[in-house]
């Protein structure tokens, strides 16, 4: 499959496809981060979509029935707010913008652009940076966090920044550790820990950090 990139294309640094219900879910690495949806099979442009811009990373709920993202507009200069949409994925594959958030700069950054968007279904909860929203109303914002999350646990109920372990319920603190350098960090479905460091691949087993 080949699409034509703009003449700002950054793919080299932020290109990730998604594969969800017989679509791919592309998105390019442009100044203001466009997706492109296709069919899996044929790999002919989606029918009933447009294209949408501004994806900085985005996760979609268990069912692929809709996907959340939070906002990018440039990687250096551009805008250095963000806010978290949400869009409903109808059967034919066709979208439709159903909410957004109201934050936007300096309530909520941009950078840095390594931060994903989580999902905690159990709780209704969407987490972007350092803010947990209502995923059934982005404008609600039920916690913040003291610091960027990376990563959750939904075992332990708990959300991972670099400097600490945080409860999902209180966003206090419940354990402090160092994950400086660390990326592509996340856990598995038994509440294991993985991480690269220096291209070295950690593996922690529940709260055990060494």
């Amino acid at each position: 499959m080949t699409y034509p990139n703009p003449a700002d294309s950054r793919d080299f640094s932020d290109r990730h496809i998604y594969s969800k219900s017989g679509r791919l879910y592309v998105v390019l690495g442009d100044w203001s981060p466009t997706l492109l949806v296709f069919d899996e099979v044929t790999f002919l442009p989606s029918s009933g979509n447009k294209e949408i811009n501004g994806i900085g990373e985005m996760v979609f709920t268990s069912d692929n029935s809709k996907f959340f993202y939070w906002s990018q507009y440039g990687w250096d200069a551009g805008f250095a707010g963000s806010d978290v949409y949400a869009y409903s994925i109808h059967v034919e594959g066709s979208f439709v913008k159903e909410d957004q958030s109201i934050l936007g700069y300096p309530n909520m950054d941009r950078d840095p652009l390594d931060t994903p968007i989580l999902l905690v279904e159990s709780q209704g909860m969407i987490i972007a940076k350092n803010k947990a929203f209502n995923m059934g109303n982005l404008q609600e914002v039920i916690g913040t966090f003291p610091e960027l999350i990376y990563a959750v646990d939904v075992v332990n109920h708990t959300a991972l920044g670099k400097k600490g372990i945080y409860d999902l319920k209180s966003f206090q603190k419940v354990q402090t550790i160092n994950l400086a350098g660390a990326i592509n960090i996340f856990y598995d479905d038994k509440g294991n820990l993985y991480y690269f460091i220096n291209n070295f691949l950690f593996i922690n087993e529940p709260h055990h950090f060494y």
